[in-house]
């Protein structure tokens, strides 16, 4: 349903998990949504730039993967939205 997404693969106990733009909880089912800055009020979190930061790192994977590189990553903290005041 979307264009460009990346699929994170060798997750345990988890399948279909993609990398991909949006902005916010209603535009994933448990995928990592990618952004560079947020915009936050009392009723709404919403990631901003999310388009064209997803479009950068797709870019900037896609020439490592090319390359032969070894790419991996590393979620600290899922709920680091909630956080933000």
């Amino acid at each position: 349903w979307f264009s460009y997404h990346l699929e994170i693969k060798n997750v345990p106990h988890f399948k279909g998990i993609c990398l991909h733009h949006g902005g916010g909880h209603h535009d994933t089912a448990g995928c990592i949504l990618v952004s560079d800055s947020s915009t936050i009020s009392s009723e709404n979190k919403t990631l901003t730039n999310s388009k064209y930061t997803f479009e950068q790192l797709y870019r900037f994977l896609e020439r490592q993967i090319g390359e032969g590189k070894k790419v991996q990553l590393t979620i600290k903290d899922e709920q680091w939205i909630n956080q933000l005041q």
